[in-house]
């Protein structure tokens, strides 16, 4: 346990230097556009109608300035949210304090670590997003949020994934092995990374200094894995509800089956979703319209066979040579099809030798060569730079 909370105390001076989780309900006019994107999170995303939080029990562990809290507050929830920021506990009292017209008497602000947190009461919700990766022990500290959970109740955890944020990893290694200082850190973001924190300042009111802190600084990092969570929710007989972005979208079996076992008890089932994930840099539009383009012949020869057979009947059957042509043309452009999976794996190779030349960069220590390396680079820390961040919504068995 001395481990755990000497990270703990490691990673609070971190937050106390930079206020990273301060995003946008600092400023009113952001918050309500942000309110909508919310709005859109819960529902479409998570799979959550607004009004299942109205009048819950919610609890917050890694609440930091409630940002996120706010939000489900306004929707009705009694929030109790903990940080163990004593500075950032004051900032969300106040925070609820504008928004709420000063009406706390449902919600409750505590500075504790997660690891000593006791309470005797469970919610109806047990919601941390973007604390549990910072900790010593994710899993531990995961079955210490979950045992305030009641039955029936749901989870809302979220954190970067393993894959997604290896990209962020790769950045942190570069950072670390080239700088002598947190000075020269900050210095080697900012020449290295321009462009990401340029990207990330367009979402939120951070300051440069609280990106970099909160991507690079912030001393502990340990991100869990698609199978790692899955293995926290089947010990605490938590059921996967939702999550995003979505895994095993390919599973298609009858909603009539019951499995005696269930899919993530399988190691190994969201392989390939982790490897867009971990090499992500165009948005969801991009990909698919570049999907699209170049299989025009698959998509074709797919609708004229689907419509050929369609509202067939005793009194209208199908012509048995347009069935033929049409299955003929359908083998032919599967032939020709470019699927995203391949395409992406050969995407990925050229990636990984990207890779390959600027951890040569790195050990050689030449700032030069690392710096032309992620110019020319065609995907290396571009665009996205990876799925970060991956929330699972989980039901309480």
């Amino acid at each position: 346990m001395n481990k755990i909370f000497l990270t703990e105390k490691k990673v609070l001076r971190d937050f106390q230097n930079q206020n990273p989780s301060q995003m946008y309900s600092n400023q009113k006019k952001l918050y309500k556009r942000y309110k909508k994107n919310f709005e859109h999170y819960y529902t479409f995303l998570f799979k959550l109608p607004l009004k299942l939080f109205n009048n819950c029990e919610l609890i917050d562990f890694g609440a930091g300035t409630g940002d996120n809290t706010l939000f489900l507050a306004e929707n009705g929830a009694k929030c109790t949210l903990v940080d163990m920021n004593p500075e950032a506990v004051k900032k969300s009292k106040n925070l609820f304090k504008y928004y709420l017209k000063n009406n706390l008497k449902n919600h409750k602000f505590i500075v504790s670590s997660i690891f000593n947190f006791k309470f005797k009461k469970k919610f109806d919700f047990v919601h941390s997003r973007g604390a549990l990766a910072h900790t010593e022990n994710p899993k531990l500290a995961f079955k210490k949020c979950a045992s305030f959970l009641k039955k029936g109740g749901i989870i809302i955890y979220g954190d970067p994934d393993r894959f997604g944020g290896f990209q962020n990893m790769l950045q942190r290694y570069v950072i670390y092995s080239l700088s002598n200082n947190e000075k020269e850190m900050i210095n080697n973001c900012e020449l290295f990374f321009q462009n990401d924190i340029n990207r990330s300042q367009k979402y939120s009111s951070r300051t440069r200094e609280e990106i970099i802190t909160d991507r690079w600084i912030i001393y502990k990092q340990n991100d869990p894995s698609f199978d790692n969570v899955m293995q926290w929710f089947k010990s605490e007989n938590i059921s996967l509800y939702s999550s995003y972005p979505p895994t095993n979208q390919f599973l298609i079996d009858s909603h009539l089956n019951f499995p005696k076992k269930k899919l993530y008890d399988l190691k190994g089932t969201n392989s390939i979703n982790e490897l867009f994930w971990m090499r992500k840099n165009l948005n969801d539009f991009e990909v698919l319209n570049k999907f699209i383009k170049i299989n025009q012949n698959f998509i074709k020869a797919q609708n004229k066979l689907s419509s050929i057979m369609s509202d067939t009947r005793i009194d209208s059957l199908p012509d048995k040579n347009k069935i033929n042509n049409s299955l003929k043309n359908y083998l032919k452009s599967l032939n020709q099809i470019q699927t995203l999976e391949k395409t992406e794996i050969e995407s990925t190779k050229l990636f990984l030798k990207e890779i390959k030349d600027l951890l040569f960069h790195v050990n050689k220590k030449s700032k030069n060569g690392v710096l032309k390396t992620i110019n020319k680079s065609k995907y290396l820390f571009k665009g996205n730079a990876g799925v970060r961040h991956v929330d699972y919504i989980g039901i309480k068995n």
